[in-house]
C-alpha cells in the first residue's frame, strides 16, 4: 500500500491570530503512507517490506523534485506512544512536518500490515519554501510500442548503465527496463546477457514498425560503440 493525500487540517488559534474560523486556525497538510512491500520478488532479490528509510527516500525525492536538495529527516526520542519511531521532516531551519512509523499494537488494532510508515507536511510551508515547480505532461493519446533486446556484454558492466545511453540515443525512447540478467552455458567466460525492454512514444501520432526499428538501431549502435555489446544469438 502506498497513498497520498492532501487534506485540512485545524488546530486552536494562537491569542490575536486572524482566522477564517473563530478560534482555529486551518491549514493544508500533504500526508504519504507506506505498507506492505518496498520491492516486488524479482530475478535479482525478494521481496522486501517498506520502512522507514523507504519513506525518507520518498520524502528527499520529493524534495529534489521541488528544489529543496536540503530536505532531510532527523529522528527523535520524543514520540508519542503510538509511535516506534519519530523524527522530523526540515528543510534548512524550517521544520515542514514529521514522519513516523506505528507501533504494531496500533496497526493489529486496525489489522494494518506492519510497519506502517506515514509522513505529514505542511504543505503551504513547503510550497513556500520550494525553489521550482515540477512541469507536468499530458498523456500521449497514441499508443506505445514495446521491442525487448538481449545484449552479450562484459560481465564486469554493470547493467543500469545500458539503459541510461539507450535513453539518450533516442528521443522517442519513453522508458527502458533491465527485466532479465544472465550469466553462463551457452555464453563465453567473462560474458554476461543483459534484457532491456524499451518503449517508444510520443512521437504525437502512432509508429509504424519502420520507424521503430530505426530507433532500435539508433540505440544498438550506440550501444555496441560504447559498450561492445551485440545482440545475443
Amino acid at each position: 500500500v502506498r497513498f497520498a493525500e492532501l487534506g485540512h487540517v485545524f488546530r486552536k488559534a494562537k491569542p490575536g491570530e486572524d482566522t477564517l474560523v473563530q478560534g482555529y486556525h486551518e491549514t493544508e497538510h500533504l500526508i504519504i503512507g507506506m505498507a506492505g512491500h518496498a520491492v516486488s520478488s524479482s530475478w535479482n532479490g525478494d521481496a522486501r517490506t517498506a520502512d522507514w528509510y523507504d519513506l525518507a527516500g520518498v520524502l528527499a525525492s520529493l524534495g529534489e523534485r521541488f528544489g529543496l536538495a536540503d530536505l532531510r529527516v532527523q529522528s527523535t526520542d520524543d514520540r508519542p506512544d503510538y509511535l516506534d519511531m519519530a523524527g522530523d521532516v526540515l528543510a534548512g531551519s524550517a521544520r515542514l512536518g514529521r514522519i513516523g512509523q506505528v507501533a504494531p499494537s496500533v496497526s493489529d488494532t486496525y489489522d494494518a500490515p506492519a510497519p506502517f510508515v506515514y509522513a505529514e507536511l505542511d504543505w503551504p510551508l513547503f510550497t513556500q519554501l520550494a525553489a521550482s515547480r515540477p512541469a507536468y505532461a499530458s498523456i500521449d493519446r497514441f499508443p506505445s510500442v514495446e521491442r525487448d533486446l538481449a545484449l552479450v556484454i562484459d560481465a564486469r558492466q554493470p547493467a543500469g548503465d545500458l539503459a541510461h545511453t539507450a535513453r539518450q540515443a533516442s528521443g522517442l525512447l519513453q522508458d527502458v527496463t533491465v527485466f532479465d540478467v544472465y550469466e553462463g552455458d551457452p555464453l563465453p567466460g567473462g560474458k554476461k546477457s543483459v534484457a532491456l525492454r524499451l518503449t517508444f512514444g510520443g512521437a504525437g501520432r502512432t509508429l509504424v514498425d519502420a520507424q521503430v526499428d530505426g530507433q532500435v538501431k539508433r540505440v544498438l549502435k550506440r550501444l555496441r560503440r560504447e559498450y561492445d555489446a551485440e545482440l545475443r544469438g
